[in-house]
């Protein structure tokens, strides 16, 4: 892992299998994160996150695909966007059981390659801070 990845660690009150299929459920993700075309589940899987507006010509918003599935305990894929230039970039889930819940931990890697590191490090720092605070409200 390098000096600029995003660690991100929240505590769920939920089973591990439940966090799970927030994280890989197509309907589980439009909740909390993107829409998108397909489950995550599955290593080898390419998928697409949607835009919020339904109307927009073209709805992609980010894309990637699955590296490494390991169900419930851990999901790796890569991530990328338009706003990064389509730099390829890694997110690495871990969910570890705790009594009553599920300790998730996320980590964005590869943000370091950005010309502007430091607005591309706070811009994704800050937006998966505004998704996880939503997926612990609604989980």
């Amino acid at each position: 892992m390098s000096d600029t990845a995003i660690v991100k660690t929240i505590i769920l009150k939920a089973p591990i299998e439940k966090v799970w299929t927030f994280l890989t459920v197509p309907e589980k993700l439009a909740n909390w994160f993107h829409e998108t075309d397909r489950a995550l589940g599955t290593a080898g899987t390419e998928f697409v996150w949607y835009k919020f507006d339904p109307t927009a010509e073209d709805r992609t918003q980010m894309w990637g695909r699955v590296l490494e599935s390991d169900p419930p305990k851990r999901l790796v894929h890569t991530f990328t966007h338009h706003g990064i230039d389509e730099l390829e970039t890694t997110v690495t889930w871990e969910l570890t059981p705790i009594t009553g819940g599920t300790h998730l931990k996320l980590t964005h890697e590869g943000l370091e390659h950005r010309k502007d590191q430091v607005g591309a490090l706070g811009d994704h720092d800050k937006g998966w801070e505004g998704f996880l605070s939503h997926l612990r409200f609604i989980i």
